[in-house]
């Protein structure tokens, strides 16, 4: 009798483990949906804070809207919802938020960014350079293109842009040669936030004209480059007038030329463009 007491025991235990192992399963699994409620309901309320909506059931037609979408990009709804509410913190207009949100996911995957930062990129772009939506889509994709054929990212390319992309614009580069000047200067070596410091110094100094110190016109000069000319030229021909400081400086003895860089745009722009004047400048 005693054995078979053990026996019924034994199954009794390995029963009542069994259906605590199962029950503590089906918890897992009926929560996950339950989560996933909670996290759809408080990124909604996120976009609720920052998007004025026209109709009184815009927001319920924007989660069902976000939710289709989630079914043909490799991001789920909640990560879509982070790229709306960025893009409503930014003042994107109603119209425009899903176009924006399908199109900052997709360069977040492009660019292997989390979504809110895909986004908050996006939106600072646009706002930098006074871009519109389409503009902005045609910025990611030549980003895109420039880091396919260059040794920068994607993403350092991007965060380099919303750094100094307003000033490149000012200057009187198209965002497209805004972007390209970066990735060549990240392709050289430097990392995204050296190069847009850099790259802003660099531009800063070629625009000043007549107010440069007497330092750097002196630098300019024996470089046989008129300050005042060459502030007139960057406003007409961007990309010319800066190639041409670049090819002068290159022909500058490589042991001269960081101090030339440093003389000419001070230490943070002679840190970025160093990388390329020395990868590009010819041996001896």
């Amino acid at each position: 009798m005693t054995p078979n007491i053990k026996s019924a025991n034994a199954e009794a235990m390995a029963s009542a483990g069994m259906a605590a192992m199962l029950g503590s399963q089906m918890i897992k699994v009926g929560g996950a949906p339950v989560k996933q409620a909670m996290a759809i309901e408080d990124a909604m309320a996120d976009i609720k804070k920052v998007v004025d909506f026209k109709e009184p059931d815009g927001l319920k037609k924007m989660q069902a809207d976000l939710q289709k979408m989630s079914l043909t990009l490799p991001m789920n709804t909640v990560e879509l919802m982070k790229i709306t509410a960025a893009a409503g913190q930014a003042g994107i207009a109603e119209k425009d938020l899903l176009i924006f949100t399908e199109a900052a996911a997709k360069m977040g995957v492009a660019f292997d960014m989390s979504a809110e930062d895909a986004g908050e990129m996006m939106a600072k772009w646009r706002s930098g350079m006074n871009l519109t939506q389409e503009e902005a889509v045609s910025l990611a994709d030549a980003t895109n293109a420039l880091s396919n054929n260059n040794a920068a990212l994607g993403k350092q390319n991007g965060e380099t842009l919303q750094r100094y992309g307003a000033l490149g614009k000012v200057a009187g580069l198209t965002e497209k040669q805004t972007a390209a000047l970066a990735a060549t200067v990240i392709g050289s070596g430097a990392e995204a936030e050296v190069a847009a410091t850099g790259i802003n110094a660099f531009m800063r100094t070629l625009v000043k004209g007549d107010s440069m110190s007497k330092g750097q016109k002196s630098e300019f000069k024996d470089l046989e480059l008129d300050p005042t000319q060459l502030q007139k030229e960057i406003k007409t021909d961007a990309p010319k007038a800066i190639l041409k400081v670049l090819e002068r400086i290159k022909k500058v003895r490589p042991e001269e030329q960081m101090r030339t860089l440093t003389d000419m745009f001070g230490e943070e722009g002679a840190r970025a463009m160093g990388t390329y004047v020395s990868k590009h400048s010819a041996p001896g």
